[in-house]
């Protein structure tokens, strides 16, 4: 490779780091590309090509920090839910499923994970009730 070919691969990766760095943020793929100046279609690309060349180490990192987001989002459900708020309720399991499915614990062996979904359910269903009985 030539010093213009290297400098266009750097510039490309420099790119594919924003892109991921944005779409981590939440922006859509039109709106990444109008921030960035390219196509769509190039902005897919180079998400695609910084999910392939960041190492094993990176993936790690990314469910990290998605872990961490969720986390975050679940906090204030979480609080209400166990104060017997519904809606708070329903919108927390569905986090918590969303956290299971990061971690692929739904592809366990033997049963699923079916026993400990069933468990930490009766457990958040408990917390609610005890809530529920204090006041």
């Amino acid at each position: 490779m030539g010093v213009n070919a290297d400098r266009r691969e750097d510039n490309r990766m420099r790119r594919a780091e924003k892109v991921r760095s944005m779409r981590l943020a939440g922006l859509s793929w039109r709106q990444i590309s109008e921030k960035v100046h390219v196509s769509v279609e190039t902005v897919k690309k180079d998400w695609d090509r910084i999910q392939v060349e960041f190492p094993e180490q990176t993936a790690r990192q990314l469910v990290a920090e998605q872990d961490a987001q969720l986390v975050e989002m679940l906090k204030p459900f979480f609080l209400k839910a166990i104060t017997g708020n519904d809606r708070a309720a329903n919108t927390a399991l569905r986090i918590m499923d969303h956290r299971a499915r990061l971690f692929s614990l739904f592809d366990l062996p033997q049963d699923n994970g079916q026993q400990d979904a069933q468990d930490a359910l009766a457990e958040l269903i408990k917390s609610i009730q005890d809530a529920a009985t204090k006041e």
